[in-house]
C-alpha cells in the first residue's frame, strides 16, 4: 500500500507539533465547546474509562464500515498496509512523548496512555489515508487537538453523537 501524499503530509505534521504544549492552559475560545479537566492525573482516569475505551473502538467500528459502503473493494490488507507503514513512525514517537511528559510533569505516563496515544495516533492517520472516501469527524477533531497542544482525554457523553472531546 502506497501511502498518499496527504497522509505523508500528516505523519510530518505529526512529527514537527508541539505535543501537549496547551496541556493543563485555559481554554481558547475556539475550544469553549470542549471540557477541560485540571490536571494529568485527571485525564489519565478519563482516558482509562471503560465507557470512552469503548466509544473509540466503536468509532473505529463506524469508520470501516463506512470504507466499505463507499468502496466495497478497500479491503483489510489496504487498511493493514496503511496501518503498518504509519506505524513505523508513530510507535516511536509516541514512545518519546511519554518520556518527555514524564520529564517535565515529574509524574508517571502509564504505559496504556501511550498504547492509547498510538492507536488515536493511527486511527486519525489512516482516516487521512481514506479521507478521499470517508472523513471521520472524531478522528478530524482528535488530529487538530494534538496538533493544536491538547491532549483528548475523553468524551462528554456515552454516545457518540451526544458528546464532545474531554481535553487536558
Amino acid at each position: 500500500m502506497i501511502l498518499a501524499e496527504r497522509t505523508k503530509d500528516a505523519l510530518q505534521r505529526l512529527r514537527d507539533a508541539n505535543w501537549f504544549s496547551r496541556a493543563g492552559k485555559p481554554l481558547r475560545k475556539t475550544e469553549e465547546c470542549f471540557e477541560l479537566v485540571d490536571s494529568w492525573e485527571d485525564a489519565f482516569k478519563n482516558f482509562k474509562k471503560r465507557s470512552y475505551l469503548k466509544l473509540t473502538d466503536e468509532v473505529r467500528v463506524h469508520v470501516w464500515k463506512e470504507l466499505q459502503k463507499v468502496k466495497p473493494e478497500v479491503n483489510t490488507t489496504d487498511y493493514k498496509g496503511s496501518f503498518l507503514k504509519c506505524s513505523r513512525t508513530i510507535l516511536p514517537l509516541a514512545e518519546k512523548l511519554r518520556e518527555e511528559v514524564i520529564e517535565k510533569s515529574g509524574m508517571d505516563f502509564p504505559q496504556h496512555v501511550t498504547e492509547e496515544i498510538q492507536w488515536y495516533i493511527m486511527h486519525t492517520l489512516l482516516n487521512v489515508q481514506f479521507s478521499n472516501l470517508y472523513n471521520c469527524p472524531f478522528f478530524v477533531t482528535a488530529f487538530k487537538l494534538i496538533l493544536s497542544g491538547r491532549f483528548p482525554c475523553g468524551w462528554t457523553s456515552k454516545k457518540l453523537a451526544d458528546g464532545n472531546f474531554i481535553i487536558y
